[in-house]
């Protein structure tokens, strides 16, 4: 596996960001520092976000410029996941389901 993003400042979740309930969109913005957050890409081609020892699958969703998962543009990496189950992450909170 490895690493897309090493060193992601802080994820941010907007659910105004989503119209289909079943979609939403993550945003992995570049910053210095450390975080146990990291974008992980395992050899078979799949996606998942690890945060500290949890592991969320990501998968891809067509979209309209067909970016699908860890698109990246500038600084910012952009992820697409289709909810298999409800979990948020939060700027100042842990990760819960």
């Amino acid at each position: 596996m490895h690493f897309l993003v090493k060193k992601p400042g802080w994820l941010v979740f907007d659910p105004s960001e989503y119209g289909d309930e079943e979609v939403k969109t993550f945003q992995v913005r570049h910053r210095e520092g450390r975080t146990n957050t990291k974008l992980v890409k395992f050899e078979d081609g799949s996606w998942y976000l690890k945060n500290g020892s949890q592991m969320f699958p990501l998968k891809a969703v067509p979209s309209r410029r067909d970016i699908g998962v860890g698109a990246k543009e500038g600084n910012v990496i952009y992820i697409r996941e289709v909810l298999d189950k409800k979990w948020f992450i939060k700027m100042n909170g842990p990760v819960g389901e």
